[in-house]
């Protein structure tokens, strides 16, 4: 219903039927901590530029 709605105001996002855990729950590392509180000074991110290069 929601998605069909136009006017004054136009809905945007995304409409799910089913609940999904997030991308971040997925990754028990980092599940319930503050990125901004994790560690950065240790990441290699060299091959990653690579592949991108």
């Amino acid at each position: 219903e929601k998605s069909f709605e136009w006017g004054e105001r136009i809905p945007i996002g995304i409409f799910y039927k089913e609940e999904r855990p997030t991308y971040r729950d997925s990754l028990p590392h980092i599940k319930g901590v503050p990125l901004t509180k994790l560690p950065v000074e240790d990441i290699e991110i060299t091959v990653t530029l690579e592949t991108m290069m």
